[in-house]
């Protein structure tokens, strides 16, 4: 494991150019050196060195043996905080070793700080790093083609490893981790790519359908589809039509319609006949999905939909489409009627949380898995819900989390990047704005006045939970 802490032991002084408070070296000769008590009962060595500048006193609390290691006129390195004890400089239980050492390691250089646990002590840890290193760094191949290495102005792997734990400059612990930044994202990239590769070598099943069967849908909403909303449903369409598995992500702000565009695309898997899937993190976010979902399709068909936690529309595709929400907050009977109505292939449409992949309700015909905020959710939990006896199904991922082109090409691979860039006509601009506790009374003013006129605020405490460490509201 690398240091991400250096101490700069790099700047030597002569000890009248000492400076109090700050990290310094010194080269000094050892004139005398003994073990004496203190006042509170503690035996520590107590040393007299100097240099063509001066002399000056050097205490090591509680550390008697190192006066018989400290012989006289032998010529040492010290490092350390430089403390005022009676106007005078001195050290207190400073970094030091003997001058004729072939390799300085805790002194003279840049230092590493390593964490630590009890019984093991730093300059312990420095001597079998820096021995570890020495022994086994040329013997380790470099992964990396030079033409790589090259092109992108990278340190072999081996003298990156040693500048990252001992370096010789700053700009060398820089160009270390750099490169080693550089090995962590390209592994994480084979792996996603490899990961991909797997993914569509399989097939699935291919969803097809008339688009005018989604018809009555579209001209049931409140608003006509932004060219964003058109151009990212059929870009989805065009990979459910296919045997290889879709593997997409669409990303949206808040109020970029990435629900309407995950429930066009639901509504094919159910046109064909299959049962599609839509996990959300928290139940909170399951539920306003389900009800997000059962809004537009009462709107499309004119029906009330029946209630929780199964809701059914018989006018919308030639086949009946029956959404059921299943949360971990369910009762025990409402929970174990969606299951059954799940497993006989009833319902679907399904919302719900980690309860999807509980192992509590099999979805004999899925086809297509939505997973919502998939940030939240680990590599397993998504591919528990995508994978299976039943052979790999499509997916489609959503966040509003503003993800970099270039993070995303990285991180996200192994899908394929849909972006609502445009937002829906009419809707008001997100104003953000940070306000002091001086200004509660007129934040509060503002909020009233914006919640009477119809529209929404979003207000962001500093802290979740209480907490004894900052000083915040929660």
């Amino acid at each position: 494991v690398c240091s991400s802490d250096l101490i700069d032991y790099s700047q030597r002084r002569l000890i009248s150019e000492l400076e109090v408070g700050l990290e310094q070296t010194i080269v000094v000769n050892v004139w005398e050196a003994a073990a004496k008590a203190t006042s509170r009962r503690m035996r520590s060595t107590e040393a007299v060195v100097g240099d063509e500048s001066g002399n000056m006193r050097v205490v090591w609390f509680n550390q008697p043996y190192l006066a018989k290691k400290l012989a006289p006129n032998s010529r040492i390195v010290i490092s350390g905080r430089v403390s005022n004890f009676r106007g005078r400089p001195v050290f207190e239980s400073p970094e030091w070793e003997p001058l004729e050492s072939e390799d300085l390691i805790h002194t003279g250089r840049l230092v590493p700080v390593y964490s630590l646990t009890a019984g093991l002590y730093p300059r312990v840890v420095r001597k079998l790093v820096k021995g570890t290193l020495d022994r086994w760094l040329p013997e380790l191949p470099d992964f990396l083609p030079e033409e790589i290495r090259s092109r992108a102005r990278l340190l072999p792997l081996s003298e990156a490893i040693g500048q990252a734990h001992y370096p010789d400059t700053q700009d060398g612990k820089n160009e270390a981790r750099r490169r080693l930044a550089f090995d962590e994202l390209f592994l994480i990239q084979l792996g996603v790519l490899a990961r991909k590769r797997d993914w569509q070598g399989e097939s699935s099943s291919a969803l097809e359908a008339d688009s005018s069967c989604l018809q009555p849908f579209f001209d049931s909403l409140p608003f006509s589809l932004t060219g964003a909303q058109q151009r990212t449903f059929d870009e989805i369409r065009a990979d459910l039509a296919r045997s290889k598995p879709m593997g997409r992500l669409l990303q949206g702000e808040v109020g970029s319609g990435k629900t309407v565009v995950a429930t066009a695309a639901m509504l094919l898997a159910a046109a064909n006949g299959c049962q599609a899937a839509l996990m959300a993190p928290t139940e909170i976010l399951a539920e306003q999905h389900f009800e997000s979902i059962c809004g537009l399709l009462g709107r499309a068909t004119g029906e009330d939909g029946g209630g929780r936690p199964v809701s059914s529309y018989r006018s919308l595709l030639p086949q009946p489409v029956s959404v059921g929400l299943l949360t971990g907050g369910l009762k025990e009977s409402a929970r174990r009627e969606v299951q059954e109505r799940i497993a006989s292939g009833e319902v679907n449409l399904m919302v719900g949380t980690h309860a999807l992949i509980a192992g509590e309700a099999p979805l004999p015909r899925l086809a297509l898995a939505v997973v919502d905020e998939q940030h939240r959710f680990g590599v397993d939990q998504r591919l528990a819900l995508v994978g299976g006896e039943r052979g790999a199904v499509h997916q489609l991922v959503m966040s509003a989390t503003p993800i970099p082109r270039t993070l995303a090409m990285t991180l996200y691979a192994d899908l394929d990047v849909s972006v609502l860039d445009e937002r829906p006509p009419g809707r008001v601009p997100v104003v953000t704005a940070v306000m002091s506790e001086a200004r509660r009374d007129e934040l509060v003013e503002r909020v009233a006045r914006v919640v009477g006129a119809g529209r929404q605020v979003y207000w962001v405490c500093s802290l979740i939970e209480e907490s004894d460490v900052f000083e915040a509201q929660a």
